[in-house]
This record gives C-alpha cells, sequence and structure tokens, in this order.
C-alpha cells in the first residue's frame, strides 16, 4: 500500500512532519544509539555514585544492630499510643495535618516550609503552629511525656531508622559482591 502512494497526504506535508528517507532512518538509527549509550553511561554513573556512597556506611554489630531497633521501636510504640486516640478531636487532626506533611513532602521532594504547608491546607502559619503545637501536647500527655521527651524519642527513632536503613543497603551491597561473576549483573544482583 505504501508503494502504491505516488505523493504525500496533505495531513503529512512536509512543513509538519519530516518525510523519512534511508538516510534519516540510519541518523536516527545512529542518534537512538548514541542516546542509549549515553543513558548507559549515566546510569553507570549513578551506580558508580550509590556504591561509592554507601561504601563508606558501616556495617552494624549485633548489638548495634538491637540498639538501633529498639530506639524504633519505642518511636513506633508512640505512634501506636497516638493512633488509638484516633476518637480524640485534637489527636485526629494532629495526624491529618501531619499525613498533608508526608503528602507535601513525596510530592516536591523535600520538607515543606510552614507557609507552603499552611497555604495548602488554606488556613494561617500561625494557626498551623497552634494546631501542631495543641496535638503535639496532647499526644505526650496522653504518652505520659513532657514535650521534649517525645520530641527527643521521635528525633532518635527516625535517625534509627534511617541508620538501619543505610546499614541495610550496605549489606545488600557487601552480600551481592560475594555473588558477581556468576552471570548476572552486579545491578541485578543489588
Amino acid at each position: 500500500m505504501i508503494s502504491s502512494l505516488k505523493s504525500t497526504p496533505k495531513q503529512f506535508s512536509k512543513s509538519q512532519y519530516i518525510v523519512a528517507t534511508t538516510d534519516n532512518l540510519n541518523d536516527l538509527t545512529l542518534d537512538i544509539n548514541e542516546d542509549n549509550s549515553r543513558q548507559q553511561s549515566y546510569t553507570s554513573d549513578l551506580v558508580r555514585l550509590y556504591l561509592q556512597d554507601i561504601g563508606k556506611v558501616p556495617l552494624l554489630s549485633k548489638a548495634e544492630e538491637v540498639d538501633l531497633a529498639q530506639k524504633v521501636w519505642r518511636y513506633l510504640h508512640l505512634l501506636e499510643i497516638r493512633d488509638q486516640e484516633s476518637s480524640d478531636r485534637v489527636i485526629q487532626e494532629y495526624t491529618r495535618l501531619i499525613a498533608i506533611h508526608d503528602y507535601l513532602t513525596a510530592k516536591f521532594g523535600h520538607r515543606p516550609t510552614l507557609k507552603t504547608w499552611a497555604k495548602f491546607i488554606s488556613i494561617e502559619t500561625s494557626q498551623l503552629k497552634e494546631i501542631l503545637h495543641q496535638g503535639k501536647s496532647h499526644w505526650a500527655k496522653i504518652a505520659n511525656l513532657s514535650n521534649q521527651e517525645l520530641e527527643a524519642i521521635q528525633k532518635i527513632g527516625l535517625e534509627a531508622k534511617e541508620k538501619m536503613i543505610a546499614a541495610n543497603l550496605r549489606l545488600v551491597v557487601s552480600i551481592a559482591k560475594k555473588y558477581m561473576n556468576r552471570g548476572l549483573s552486579f545491578q541485578d544482583l543489588i
């Protein structure tokens, strides 16, 4: 059917589209191969950078792993206490605001400012601060802690979680190195 066309149909005129010739297709194939090569090089560079960074993270000893797990557990226990009080209006609003914060963090790739957070939920920044303060104070009261103790447990728990994740990723890389040259690429092993 293509060979029966003697001219290019109007909707595919040269002013709008490039008419493909054998030379154009060869050039296009070369461009695609160059793009694939650049993409593979870029991916290799990212993997190399990742491996350099993760190689700096020390593996955990058994004692360190237990210590970090206890810190994470204590933080998770606080979250359970908060979630058990889901019928409490102050805790509900606080939890809703934290969920919105987490959503905005995922959406933007970084933590939102108080101003952005407040604007997203259509309230003033001062109102947001007050609601957060009331929610955190109420949560601390329910957990029989001071606000400072609650914040310390949160901070320590989240830091411990991040450290465990990084150490486990490092463990994955160290195990993958032992299985290199067995038919799978290093990236596939990871």
